[in-house]
């Protein structure tokens, strides 16, 4: 009911907003001035309060606004993990969306944040959501998705709408099942390249949600995987008894990792009921052989 009145509200406003344009219009020849500056000045921002203080977003969409409002809701799973952390971690959140797992991190003030999305109107969410908190000190937005390897590619788009998922780059079947609303061109980068070859931080703890992906992103992180430095990796799968589920888990377990935990949202309906957060951590050296 409340967003119903919301919704009636801007409306209205906007309603007199063109009808202040056309007068504008017809005296100075310039369409839209006013609402557009209208939409300019009144930008919505969802505020969340945190034990590490008041986090802001952008909500220039439903889509943003309810990932928002669900924060503490859609995955504690995800909030716990991250509050886990030790001093001086470095994430990186593959897939990052609109950041809002980024932005919980760097406002804990304990280490860096990486977040790596692709989807244009996402990445430009993301970095207002970063200055937004004053968090450009902690967390960088790189506009590339991790994969096998380092390159060029096209993201298939299940909608337009800021703040959406369900994208998938060439040669992946996503989560989505109906033809894309748009395509948009993407640079892929393999995550053992953004580190030995452009010198990113080597990531502490790694975030995976990337609707399908998964299998290149693992495949392309070979020796950040094995570096010992890595201590956890939080992964998003549909399922781990087929590919690629059952594809990444063989290369964590293959890297010296081992399954913690895995866990649905709490609020998740329908097929996206079966989608699981697994967490693998490190096993301690000496616990394949048992000794």
């Amino acid at each position: 009911m409340k967003r119903r009145l919301l919704n009636l509200l801007i409306g209205l406003v906007l309603g007199i907003a063109r009808t202040a344009d056309c007068l504008v219009a017809a005296v100075t020849g310039r369409q839209r001035m006013i609402a557009s500056g209208l939409a300019d000045r009144l930008e919505p921002v969802h505020r969340q309060p945190t034990r590490y203080g008041e986090m802001r977003f952008a909500t220039p969409s439903e889509a943003c606004l309810m990932r928002a409002e669900t924060f503490f809701a859609k995955e504690p799973d995800t909030i716990a993990w991250i509050e886990a952390f030790p001093e001086d971690f470095v994430l990186w959140d593959i897939g990052a969306n609109v950041g809002i797992y980024s932005i919980y991190a760097g406002l804990s003030g304990r280490g860096r944040v990486l977040a790596f999305e692709p989807e244009a109107a996402n990445y430009w969410v993301l970095n207002r959501n970063i200055h937004l908190n004053g968090l450009a000190e902690r967390i960088t937005g790189y506009c590339a998705a991790l994969s096998d390897a380092t390159g060029s590619t096209r993201l298939a788009l299940r909608t337009t709408r800021i703040g959406d998922a369900l994208h998938a780059i060439d040669g992946v079947k996503g989560l989505n099942e109906n033809a894309p609303a748009h395509s948009q061109g993407c640079l892929t980068l393999s995550a053992s390249e953004a580190v030995t070859r452009f010198g990113l931080p080597a990531p502490t703890h790694i975030k995976i949600d990337v609707d399908g992906a998964e299998a290149l992103v693992v495949s392309g992180a070979t020796e950040v995987l094995s570096a010992p430095g890595l201590v956890s990796v939080l992964v998003e799968l549909d399922n781990t008894h087929e590919s690629p589920g059952r594809d990444v888990v063989a290369a964590l377990e293959g890297a010296g990792f081992r399954l913690a935990s895995s866990e649905t949202s709490p609020i998740a309906t329908g097929r996206f009921a079966d989608i699981r957060n697994y967490v693998f951590t490190r096993a301690p050296a000496g616990a394949a052989d048992g000794n």
